[in-house]
This record gives C-alpha cells, sequence and structure tokens, in this order.
C-alpha cells in the first residue's frame, strides 16, 4: 500500500525504523544478560527463560507492525484503507492485545525473580511475592477481559463488536502496569540506600544508580505512552493508531532491557573500562572536596580579616553622664 500523503509516509518510516533500532537494541541487551550467566558457567534459568520469551514476543510485534502498515493501513487515513485492510488490521491488534501484556509481565516476572534471589531481607522477599502476584493477577484479568469483551472474537473485525466498552478497556488496560512499574522501582530502595556506602567500589555505586535512572526513563515512557493512547481518533483510528504503537514498542523495549541489565554485570565489567570508570569518579570527586575545601577556607580567612579590621575594645570604664544617673543628687 503506497501513502498518500507526507504524513502517511512519515509514519511508515517511523514504525519502520523503531521497529529495527529497538529490536536490535533489546536482542544485543538480552544477549548480553544470557553471556554474562554462560560466562560464569551458570546454567538459565526461570529469569533467562522469562526475558528469552518476552524478547521473543517484542520482535514478533515489532515485525508484525512493519507488515501491517502496509497490509492493514497502519498510519493511513481510514478514508485510504480498504474494507480488507481494516480487517486485517483489527486480527493483528487483537493477537497484539493478547501478546503485549504477556511480554510486559513475563519481563517484570524476571526482574523480581532476580530480586527476590539477589536480596535476602526477610520482609523485601515478601514484598516481592505480592508484586508478582499482582503482576501475574492482572496479566491474567487482561488476556479474559480481551478475550470476553467481543465474544465472539470474530465480532472484532466483522463490525458487529461494540466500539465504546473496547475503546475503554485499550484506554484502562495500561494503567495497572503503570503502577506496578513504580512499585518494582521504588521497593528495592530501602535495600539499595544500604548498599551504596564506602564498602562498594565507585563502578558498583555508578552501576546502581545508572539502574535506577534507567527505571525512572521507563516509568516516564509508561505514562507518556498512556497519555498518546488517551488522544486515540476513532474517526481516524487507522492513522492516529501510528503513534501509540511506536510508545509501545519504546515502552515495551525499554521494560525488556530494564529487566535484563541488573543480571548482566559480569559481562559488562569485561566490556567496559571499569577502572578508567573508577578512575574518573575518584578524579570528580576529588575536584569536588578541593573546590567545597577551598570555599569554605576562603570564607573563613575573609571573616578573620573582618575581625581585624574591627577597632580595639577600650578597657577603659567610661564616665557616665550624671543627669542620666538616677542616683545623681539634683543641684
Amino acid at each position: 500500500m503506497r501513502p498518500h500523503s507526507r504524513e502517511e509516509l512519515d509514519n511508515k518510516w517511523k514504525i519502520i525504523q523503531h521497529a529495527a533500532l529497538l529490536s536490535a537494541l533489546v536482542v544485543c541487551i538480552v544477549t548480553i544478560r544470557i553471556a554474562s550467566s554462560l560466562l560464569q558457567w551458570k546454567r538459565l534459568s526461570v529469569p533467562e527463560y522469562l526475558l528469552l520469551f518476552a524478547t521473543a514476543g517484542s520482535l514478533a510485534l515489532n515485525g508484525a507492525s512493519i507488515f501491517v502498515v502496509d497490509s492493514g493501513g497502519l498510519g493511513h487515513h481510514i478514508g485510504n484503507v480498504s474494507r480488507a485492510q481494516l480487517v486485517y488490521l483489527f486480527k493483528f491488534y487483537f493477537a497484539a492485545a493478547l501478546l503485549i501484556p504477556t511480554c510486559f509481565a513475563t519481563a517484570k516476572l524476571s526482574l523480581l525473580w532476580l530480586l527476590h534471589r539477589i536480596f535476602a531481607h526477610s520482609w523485601f522477599r515478601n514484598v516481592v511475592r505480592v508484586l508478582a502476584g499482582v503482576v501475574v493477577a492482572w496479566w491474567v484479568a487482561s488476556i479474559v477481559q480481551e478475550v470476553r469483551i467481543c465474544y465472539p472474537v470474530e465480532t472484532r473485525w466483522k463490525g458487529t463488536c461494540k466500539g465504546k466498552h473496547s475503546l475503554r478497556t485499550y484506554l484502562i488496560l495500561p494503567i495497572p502496569w503503570i503502577v506496578t512499574d513504580w512499585l518494582i522501582l521504588l521497593t528495592p530502595l530501602p535495600v539499595l540506600w544500604k548498599n551504596i556506602d564506602t564498602r562498594r567500589s565507585r563502578a558498583t555505586q555508578v552501576g546502581l544508580l545508572t539502574l535506577f535512572g534507567l527505571g525512572i526513563v521507563t516509568c516516564c515512557i509508561s505514562i507518556k505512552r498512556f497519555i498518546v493512547q488517551l488522544k486515540t481518533n476513532v474517526d481516524d483510528l487507522t492513522f492516529t493508531l501510528a503513534e501509540p504503537t511506536l510508545w509501545q514498542m519504546i515502552d515495551l523495549s525499554t521494560t525488556i532491557c530494564c529487566a535484563a541489565l541488573p543480571g548482566s554485570t559480569h559481562t559488562l565489567k569485561r566490556m567496559l573500562p571499569v577502572d578508567l570508570l573508577e578512575q574518573a569518579v575518584d578524579w570528580v570527586e576529588r575536584k569536588w572536596h578541593a573546590t567545597k575545601q577551598s570555599s569554605c577556607t576562603s570564607r573563613s580567612v575573609t571573616a578573620e580579616d573582618a575581625e581585624a579590621n574591627l577597632p580595639p575594645v577600650s578597657t577603659l570604664r567610661h564616665t557616665q553622664d550624671p543627669m542620666s544617673d538616677p542616683t545623681s543628687n539634683q543641684v
């Protein structure tokens, strides 16, 4: 299907570029995670298999998004899309509606499983179990709701399904995922804060802070995706779905990357110049302390100079004005 306007052409190339770049990024990060386990002579465990499943689903969604641009009219104005293309688009989005929450759930469960295995605090493990239960419960609810909202499912692309409830579900479903993103990000903070101390290397401290920063970015992307979905125009659905599709790819890819990075430290230490990083952080810290110390010294010298310039205090007794002395006799 050839684009009929500049906007449709831009949507097509945006989807192709985002799908290609994000797929390459996810494959690279997950490969580093798998290599980190293999370099330590460890067998792949449940977190790695969950990540591999999420990665496979993400690659399938990105590839299908490129294919549906021409076959389903994604990114084109609805007036330029045929009935057969609309049927194909709705079939794609039904499959995507089942696969997207599954990929999000497996990526988050992979991270929660890793956190449960790393930290031995009993209260923290209980919180992780609760969060895992919430993720699984909402994943099941999303799948059931998506299947039952238009039953039989053929009514979605036959045009006999009422669109109000379907659109409302499409807009509401991301909210619990955003909440769980922030909970997963904030829950480890008390434990991580205790680990950022002087006994840890500078590279470890910087790595923990970097992971926390990436988690914040992922949460912000989830919020942005939800805001973009709220702007979906039903009257020109095929065209306005292009931007939410882009942010869905970004959101899922960053979630998988953030779930894979905490277990990739063994490979990253070999790939990154850790010694140079520690030296750079130490140099910045020394410069900071030197600047702070010189600032304090200059303030103390200024205070001493000010005291030296004060007039000397006389030790003689001042004579008192007899008129102001209440005990003096009146003449």
